[in-house]
């Protein structure tokens, strides 16, 4: 029970610091928590911004105006809102 409580903790604090940073849309804040919390990030433009937008949209405390600048985000980089779509440029033939 001891490490459920602990796993917790670390969860709640790890939400917070996301949502700090990624609400925020400020690119150092976020980059600052991905290298505490050790999660790699794309190296271009496109892939940090669409990851980040996308993630936005799946975070259910992110507010409304936030999710409404991560949908035009992804618009202006000719990305879909959704995860794991695909485009037709990488479809394997059959």
């Amino acid at each position: 029970m001891k490490m459920k409580c602990y796993f917790d903790q670390i969860l709640t604090q790890y939400k917070k610091e996301r949502n700090e940073a990624l609400f925020s849309l400020n690119e150092t804040k976020i980059k600052l928590f991905a290298a505490k919390w050790k999660i790699r990030m794309p190296s271009s433009f496109q892939g940090f911004w669409g990851g980040i937008y996308k993630a936005l949209l799946l975070i259910p405390e992110c507010p409304p105006d936030i999710q409404e600048k991560a949908k035009t985000g992804l618009k202006e980089l000719g990305m879909s809102e959704g995860i794991g779509e695909w485009s037709g440029a990488c479809q394997e033939d059959n």
